[in-house]
């Protein structure tokens, strides 16, 4: 017997027609959604396996409650869950996700034939080294994160409009 299993990302899809994404990732003013944390150690998971004796730990990894980040040219504001390992301890229980707010960073774009990749570097956010972003032309979007005082981590998401309260 052969048996195949599929280890595809969930399969939300963006809100958005082919245009309205070229022109998001053009302007370089969009949401990021995340859907989904891969942490890049597998401690992490064997550690919620504790929580979850019965069932998949990796079902906590799925993301629903609108976390990501919001960009445009003059702001970033970024706020999503961590899963790993964090090398130095943090006082303010806020500190144990990825959450900051700048307008002090730069930008690089580079488009493919299916795909445009953005590499964000933050000058100002204590612990966020650089971000690069896959956008393809569907608007879904896998982002990865490097940093300096934890293990890297990557989701998946798609990409959106910024709502019009946001985008002052």
């Amino acid at each position: 017997m052969l048996s195949f299993i599929s280890c595809t990302t969930s399969h939300v899809k963006s809100d958005l027609s082919s245009s309205e994404i070229s022109e998001a990732i053009s302007s370089e003013s969009f949401r990021f959604v995340a859907t989904r944390a891969f942490p890049m150690d597998l401690t992490a998971v064997r550690m919620m396996d504790n929580f979850r004796p019965r069932g998949s730990s990796t079902q906590i990894l799925n993301i629903n409650n609108g976390s990501g980040f919001k960009l445009d040219k003059n702001n970033l504001d970024v706020d999503l869950p961590y899963f790993g390992t964090r090398y130095r301890a943090g006082r303010n229980p806020q500190s144990n996700g990825i959450r900051f707010k700048t307008k002090n960073f730069l930008i690089k774009r580079v488009g493919k034939s299916n795909k445009t990749i953005f590499e964000i570097v933050p000058k100002d956010a204590q612990r966020v080294d650089k971000m690069y972003l896959e956008v393809f032309n569907s608007g879904r979007a896998y982002l990865s994160i490097s940093s300096n005082d934890r293990q890297p981590i990557s989701y998946d998401g798609y990409i959106t409009k910024r709502s019009a309260e946001n985008q002052n």
